[in-house]
């Protein structure tokens, strides 16, 4: 029995370490853009010839200091065609005169607003529907407005990964650094999300993306009629929206740290009602990626809980098994040798997207991380699943 189980572990690590080189191991295609006159080899010089005209769409709703903070940024993109819509969603705050400042500094700025008499539908896909519309771009780029890119080249670096044979991009999405163990949880919670969304587009598999960094052409929404699928649900404008419309071999990775953008670690309360909306609407995704990026958490922490139970089996079945210690030492060698790969291939994959690498606290934060996404779905199936949802119109 005891051969058996150790059988399972060694299966565990293999499989641990599959997923390590084909869903975590990601490097920049190419190099990546420094500025006017040295930009990436798929992108045209700063005359902009041949690039497309970009639309970029940003909902904000009370969150005027937001606005202020991060939206110069995205108006100061070194990019020669573009135009930034923020769709004002029934703020009480300064927004306006927030925006109206914006406007009369940066001539790209253009603004609209939900009405306030619209209740019966996802205010969220509302508002984008609104900025679309208004959009004149044959591209479309999404940001939220709690998210800053990383540099000016952001808009550069999307557009460089657009080919006749792609329909859309997404970037990578970090998190500012925040104090405290749960702001660096949420934080890598994050990045290991990332990392799964751009290992699997850089490799023709991304069957979703994320609304804080991603651009697709405008004529996609139009042909799907917008969000008419799923109206009835308040999320799915990003991950819903693209792995119906969207072929995962037609989405490209931006793998380069001037795709990144950063969003501001607003609380711990904004983040898992993030986390819980993505969980509602998890199950409406097509293809076999969910059940594979599930099968991975799964096989993560059997392969936790199997090496620590083979290390104790054995230490109390010693007398019983004359090489115990061999169990201990190669359960032990096991351990540190994904612990070594994963530290390698983790840390290289965050640098290439320009974020945090976590080094030595690796090992512990992926437990952690592990603990806090199950925290998160037990209390989503005991919460009314009825408020991710809206009344069908």
């Amino acid at each position: 029995m005891m051969y058996y189980f150790l059988a399972a572990v060694g299966l565990l690590f293999v499989i641990q370490l599959l997923y390590l080189f084909l869903i975590y191991k990601i490097a920049s295609p190419h190099s990546s853009p420094k500025g006017k006159g040295n930009v990436s080899p798929l992108v045209d010089d700063g005359a902009g010839e041949g690039l497309p005209r970009l639309s970029v769409i940003i909902t904000a709703c009370n969150q005027d200091y937001l606005l202020r903070q991060n939206l110069p940024a995205v108006l100061e993109q070194d990019y020669p065609d573009f135009e930034v819509i923020v769709v004002d969603d029934n703020s009480t705050d300064e927004t306006t005169d927030i925006l109206q400042q914006l406007q009369n500094r940066y001539p790209r700025l253009r603004t609209t607003f939900v009405p306030p008499t619209s209740r019966r539908i996802s205010h969220r896909k509302l508002a984008l529907t609104l900025g679309i519309k208004a959009a004149t771009g044959d591209w479309l780029v999404f940001t939220d407005a709690d998210c800053r890119p990383a540099g000016n080249l952001w808009l550069r670096s999307l557009t460089g990964q657009t080919a006749d044979d792609c329909d859309a991009v997404v970037g990578f999405t970090g998190v500012e650094t925040s104090r405290g163990l749960g702001a660096l949880v949420r934080r890598f919670d994050t990045q290991l999300r990332g990392l799964r969304l751009l290992g699997l587009a850089a490799r023709g598999r991304a069957h979703m993306a994320y609304g804080t960094n991603m651009m697709y052409r405008r004529s996609i929404f139009f042909d799907a009629k917008g969000y008419s699928s799923h109206l009835n649900l308040e999320r799915g404008d990003d991950d819903i929206f693209v792995n119906e419309h969207i072929a995962p071999r037609r989405i490209r990775a931006a793998i380069t740290p001037e795709a990144k953008v950063v969003c501001t670690d607003t609380s711990r309360r904004h983040w898992r009602l993030e986390r819980m909306g993505r969980l509602a609407t998890r199950r409406h995704l097509r293809g076999v990626q969910k059940a594979l990026l599930t099968f991975d958490s799964l096989t993560r922490v059997l392969y936790i809980i199997g090496t620590l139970a083979a290390i104790v089996m054995a230490v109390v079945l010693r007398r019983e098994f004359a090489l115990w210690w061999v169990i201990v030492v190669a359960a032990a060698v096991l351990w540190v040798v994904r612990y070594v790969l994963s530290l390698l291939v983790w840390n290289r994959s965050a640098r290439a997207l320009g974020d945090a690498s976590y080094g030595a606290a690796l090992p512990v934060l992926m437990p952690l991380q592990m603990f806090a996404a199950l925290g998160l779905r037990v209390r989503y199936v005991f919460t009314s699943k009825q408020r991710y949802r809206r009344k069908q119109l």
